[in-house]
């Protein structure tokens, strides 16, 4: 697991478990490639994070799994898992102020976000892989509709661009 004010930063392919694994607070999880693990692409068990710029794809069960309170997801390429990301109580209490913006989080079989705890979430600014609020609503297990303004075209992920989003 990366420990306290680490930075990830790797290419991990077809790990058994979890791509990585964070348990201890304020890392940045920067310009990875996670593919294939049979459980969690990430799995962010803490909180003061920020995961961006990684590509997270074919994940047997999910690309990310949220269970820690503020933490930043953006710019990432999340796509081609069964769950894009997962917010969870999985080891957590708290799973507020989590802010998940200026990614493409789409093409995930299940669902692109499920929000198990009904927690409120920041889900402005992404793409979802189409314009179709209707298409947009059923990838989102959420109770949350706070995903307006969108994204109408991919967001570009590379380090350093794409840092601000475009107005509603």
């Amino acid at each position: 697991p990366a420990r306290m004010g680490e930075e990830v930063m790797a290419r991990i392919t077809a790990s058994v478990y979890t791509g990585i694994d964070v348990s201890d607070t304020s890392n940045i999880i920067d310009s990875n490639i996670i593919m294939s693990s049979q459980f969690y692409g990430i799995l962010l068990r803490s909180s003061l994070n920020v995961v961006r710029n990684n590509h997270i794809s074919g994940h047997v069960n999910v690309g990310l799994v949220l269970s820690g309170d503020t933490n930043v997801i953006e710019q990432n390429q999340i796509t081609g898992n069964d769950t894009g990301i997962l917010v969870s109580l999985f080891t957590s209490t708290n799973v507020s102020n989590n802010v998940i913006s200026k990614n493409n989080i789409h093409g995930n079989a299940i669902s692109n976000i499920q929000n198990v705890p009904r927690s409120t979430l920041n889900i402005k600014r992404n793409y979802w892989g189409t314009t179709d609020e209707v298409t947009i609503l059923s990838k989102l297990n959420s109770d949350s509709n706070d995903f307006r303004p969108y994204r109408f075209a991919v967001a570009d992920t590379q380090q350093a661009s794409d840092t601000t989003a475009p107005l509603p």
